[in-house]
């Protein structure tokens, strides 16, 4: 006889190590949406619930919620974590992108993206020291559009020292959130069984490398 589990949803999971302690055990267990399980109005306790739960199974008014194996749950668990790591990282991007903007270093105007080859670059040696709009423009990739001249032009910055400071903080923060999402990577690649087409279509990681 299988036994019944109500999910109460993503920020009220302490149905979770029942669930997995219940199956180690070999007992069957049913996840049953909690939206589905909602008793009339009233004053609630946990044996009303037992037994509400207990008579819609009954009569055939329970269904099981999709709860995905191991090795997918796994690898959900790296995606998300990864995920949560890209946000991360961009939120440091912003900050750095507002610091160049109120230094004057209008890094923007003269590259697409500030972190990309000549934007890393030029942001890694303001934060070195390393001041001088010319010395800066050598950073300059060979896929930058902006000439060397124009790059110097936009760098005449007023190096404030605390700016610089903050600047330095959210460079260092986006280097550790980036090394954090190759971690992730490592581990989704590593995975056993590879994820299907329809899984990897919702995973950011695959979708320059899909195949139907």
């Amino acid at each position: 006889m299988p036994r019944y589990l109500r999910s109460n949803g993503k920020h009220r999971n302490y149905w979770q190590n029942l669930y997995v302690e219940l199956i180690k055990h070999g007992i069957e267990v049913t996840l049953a949406n909690g939206k589905f399980t909602k008793n009339i109005k009233g004053k609630k306790t946990d044996v009303k619930d037992a037994r509400w739960i207990q008579k819609l199974h009954s009569i055939g008014l329970l269904t099981s919620s999709f709860l995905p194996d191991e090795t997918t749950e796994k690898l959900r668990t790296y995606c998300r974590q990864r995920q949560n790591m890209l946000t991360l990282a961009a939120e440091a991007s912003h900050k750095m992108q507002k610091y160049l903007k109120i230094l004057n270093f209008r890094l923007d105007v003269v590259v697409n993206e500030i972190c990309g080859l000549t934007g890393m670059a030029i942001i890694t040696d303001i934060c070195k020291g390393n001041l001088d709009p010319e010395k800066l423009s050598e950073h300059r990739h060979g896929n930058c559009r902006k000439s060397k001249e124009e790059i110097a032009k936009a760098l005449k910055g007023n190096n404030r020292e605390d700016y610089l400071f903050g600047l330095k903080q959210e460079l260092e923060s986006y280097q550790f959130y980036q090394k954090k999402i190759a971690e992730c990577d490592k581990q989704i690649y590593n995975r056993p069984v590879k994820p299907s087409y329809k899984f990897q279509s919702f995973c950011p990681i695959f979708k320059n490398n899909l195949k139907p």
